[in-house]
């Protein structure tokens, strides 16, 4: 279900003041949440599909619990749903399709160097972005458009 990977942010920095590693997750507001889920699910098509199963794929299973196994989970996460989206961008037909996976796409490859750097502020940054994206889908994957049809 689309809700439960927009609740999950993925920040994890380390607190060098207390010298223990500190998860910090951004949720969404539950009624922002519930909204998402009317918009997108079920998907309109495949490439609507595509692009859930992209940005889910970003998050990561809470079994990892080290702090450099988290960051090399979501690095290399962001970079796959990146890719996905990119070749969908390419591929897709659909122009807001093409346009939200590319824009998304942008956005998702600039986490690995912001994670890496530990720049909070850039992270935090990122996901606000994605998050308002993943808020406004493309028109012909937003359900909430689909009342008229």
């Amino acid at each position: 279900m689309l809700v439960a990977f927009v609740a999950i942010g993925f920040i994890y920095f380390e607190d060098r003041k207390n010298d223990k590693p500190v998860s910090s997750y951004q949720q969404l507001d539950p009624n922002q949440g519930t909204d998402i889920g009317k918009s997108w699910n079920p998907p309109r098509s495949s490439e609507c599909a595509t692009i859930i199963n992209a940005v889910a794929s970003v998050q990561v299973d809470n079994t990892y619990t080290n702090q450099n196994e988290i960051e090399a989970k979501i690095i290399e996460n962001t970079k796959l749903a990146a890719a996905r989206l990119s070749v969908l961008a390419q591929k897709s037909l659909d122009r807001d399709i093409a346009a939200w996976s590319y824009k998304a796409a942008l956005l998702l490859v600039q986490f690995p160097q912001a994670i890496q750097s530990q720049n909070q502020t850039a992270v935090a940054s990122l996901y606000d972005e994605i998050g308002k994206m993943v808020t406004n889908p493309p028109k012909t994957c937003d359900n909430t458009l689909n009342s008229a049809a």
